[in-house]
C-alpha cells in the first residue's frame, strides 16, 4: 500500500541519516599518536605530552616531556604487526593535573593489563603501541581549536584500536565511590567510577 511505501522510504532516510552521522562523528582530523610499550615501561609512570607533573621514585615530580618518543599512525599501518591498545581510564587526581596518583598505581595496571593481553593472544609486547589520552593529544593545547579537533576525533581514534585496557584496581570495593586515596584525593580506578563517565562509555561502546 502507499501509506506502507511511505513507511519503508522514511525507515530507508532514517537509516541513511544515521550512517551519515556516524561518517561525521568518524572523521579524522587530527593525526593518531601512539607510544610504543616499550617507552611507557621505560619511562615508569603515565607519560604527559609536555611538563609532566608523574611522581618518580625519590618523590619529585618528573617535568620532561614525552611527545618526542610518539609514533604517527599513518594509513600503512599493520595492526596485525603493531597492535594499539587504547588505555580507557577516568583521571584520577584531575585538580592536581594528572591521571594517576603518587604510587602511579594504574601504571602498573596498565603495564600488567598489556602483559596479560599479550600472553593471551600470543603477541611481543616489543610490537605493542599505547593510545593514551594523557601523551598522545597535546595537553599544552588545551581550550584551543588544536585541542577540540583532537576530541572531535577520539571516535575515530578509537576505532582503530585493536585492544581496550581498563585500569581498574581490583583490591577496591566496587560500589565504593568515596573511598579516598594516600593523597587525599577520591579514588577513580574503580567501576563504580569509571562506569559513570560519559567518554568512558563511548570508548566502551565504540571498541568493542
Amino acid at each position: 500500500s502507499a501509506s506502507s511505501f511511505m513507511s519503508r522510504k522514511s525507515y530507508i532516510e532514517a537509516m541513511r541519516g544515521i550512517e551519515e552521522q556516524m561518517e561525521r562523528h568518524l572523521q579524522q582530523s587530527m593525526p593518531l599518536r601512539v607510544l610504543p610499550t616499550t617507552e611507557l615501561e621505560r619511562i615508569g609512570h603515565l607519560p604527559r605530552s609536555s611538563a609532566c607533573v608523574a611522581t618518580l621514585p625519590d618523590g619529585s615530580l618528573c617535568g620532561q616531556r614525552h611527545d618526542d618518543v610518539l609514533t604517527d599512525v599513518g594509513d600503512g599501518w599493520d595492526l596485525l604487526k603493531n597492535p594499539i591498545v587504547l588505555i580507557s581510564h577516568s583521571w584520577v587526581e584531575p585538580s592536581k593535573g594528572r591521571p594517576d596518583n603518587d604510587d602511579n598505581r594504574k601504571w602498573q595496571i596498565v603495564l600488567a593489563g598489556i602483559r596479560r593481553v599479550c600472553d593471551q593472544h600470543n603477541l611481543d609486547p616489543e610490537c605493542m603501541y599505547v593510545f593514551l589520552d594523557w601523551c598522545s593529544i597535546p595537553q599544552e593545547a588545551f581550550g584551543t581549536p588544536e585541542f577540540d579537533q583532537y576530541v572531535q576525533s577520539l571516535p575515530a581514534f578509537i576505532a582503530q584500536m585493536s585492544f581496550v585496557i581498563i585500569p581498574l584496581d581490583s583490591k577496591l570495593v566496587l560500589r565504593d565511590a568515596l573511598r579516598l586515596d594516600r593523597d587525599l584525593c577520591p579514588v577513580q580506578m574503580n567501576w563504580a567510577h569509571y562506569s559513570k563517565r560519559g567518554w568512558c562509555r563511548m570508548e566502551m561502546l565504540v571498541g568493542r
